[in-house]
């Protein structure tokens, strides 16, 4: 059985920051520093920020920043009694079993300015330490075997890097954002501390943006891709026996969801009516209707209850449940201004 986690649901945080900012060699170089100071429960906590621009010319910049950010609610993983996984709020405790989430982020980047066109470029790694998650000790199908559960802590890494691309013409604009990265965590009770994707993963991310403007009209589409995020995959386990969570291997029941594509578009037109300026707003989310998945979680199948003993037995066989993003809608609106 599940132990209860109890819970905190209040808390008390009190907040003070200051920032100071720096216009070195005649405007050249800009530093800024910047410190939070927190008191939650019974403890205090330090968050410093350091940003560094550098003009290079007229059109290159680089810069650089560097923080830490603690976070004292947030988001945890339930994996249950037959493999599915609940997300849940909760306000960490300051002890080792709901410590507070600490992330150290650093970013160095670059951007290229010229007339209408940029290009701006960054490359981000956070570590992030006390994440938790709870769940069985034990992973396989029910059967038998006593079902312990155990809260788990580790880390996390995300490492990548974004780009914009971006362009102006005569009555258009159009530009291009592209993510490359990868997301992993660590626990120490884990597959012997080995890293493996977490559940954010998302390899590629790719955005197109387009805005026309036509005397009172203006047109914009837009196309998303995303590649699959991974998800654990039970099928992988309808015929191995019970394994320790500590030597597991997690490729070995993971999948990965079917990439992500999604074009918009949206049209406005402005006009007047007196002294009120009108507009009305036409959009299609998903004009083409693709068939995005959101969520998929494959759960275990049972047979009716024993009438002798009352008693259910699971059966080696999984069913699949799947949940679909929005499918094509239309949007129609109208926006007054006095």
């Amino acid at each position: 059985k599940t132990p209860s986690l109890n819970l905190d649901d209040r808390g008390m945080q009190k907040s003070l920051y200051g920032e100071y900012q720096a216009n070195l060699a005649d405007s050249t170089l800009n530093l800024s520093f910047g410190l939070r100071g927190t008191r939650y429960g019974e403890n205090n906590y330090l968050s410093p920020r350091l940003g560094l621009f550098v003009k290079v010319s007229e059109e290159f910049r680089l810069k650089a920043s560097w923080s830490i950010y603690q976070q004292f609610l947030y988001q945890f993983f339930h994996e249950d009694l037959y493999g599915r996984s609940y997300p849940y709020w909760v306000l960490a405790k300051g002890d080792p079993r709901f410590p507070v989430t600490t992330a150290h982020n650093t970013m160095l980047g670059a951007n290229f300015r010229k007339g209408s066109f940029e290009l701006d470029a960054e490359f981000y790694v956070k570590n992030t330490n006390n994440l938790v998650e709870h769940a069985r000790t034990l992973v396989a199908l029910p059967d038998s075997f006593e079902y312990k559960f155990n809260t788990f802590q580790g880390k996390g890494k995300t490492v990548g890097i974004d780009l914009l691309l971006k362009k102006s013409f005569p009555h258009y604009d159009t530009w291009v954002a592209y993510t490359l990265s990868k997301s992993s965590q660590s626990f120490p009770n884990i597959a012997n501390g080995r890293w493996f994707a977490s559940p954010n993963d998302r390899r590629h991310q790719l955005k197109w943006i387009n805005q026309y403007n036509w005397k009172k009209f203006d047109f914009s589409l837009a196309y998303v891709f995303a590649s699959g995020r991974p998800y654990t995959d039970l099928s992988k386990l309808s015929e191995k026996p019970p394994t320790d969570r500590g030597t597991i291997t997690p490729e070995s029941r993971l999948s990965y969801l079917d990439d992500y594509h999604r074009v918009d578009f949206a049209t406005t037109y402005s006009f007047r009516i007196g002294k009120t300026n009108v507009q009305a707003n036409l959009s299609f989310f998903n004009l083409f209707n693709h068939q995005n998945v959101k969520y998929r979680q494959y759960i275990y199948s049972f047979v009716p209850a024993d009438p002798r003993t009352g008693q259910t037995r699971p059966q080696n066989t999984v069913q699949g449940l799947e949940l679909q993003s929005l499918d094509f809608t239309t949007s129609i609106g109208v926006v007054l201004r006095f």
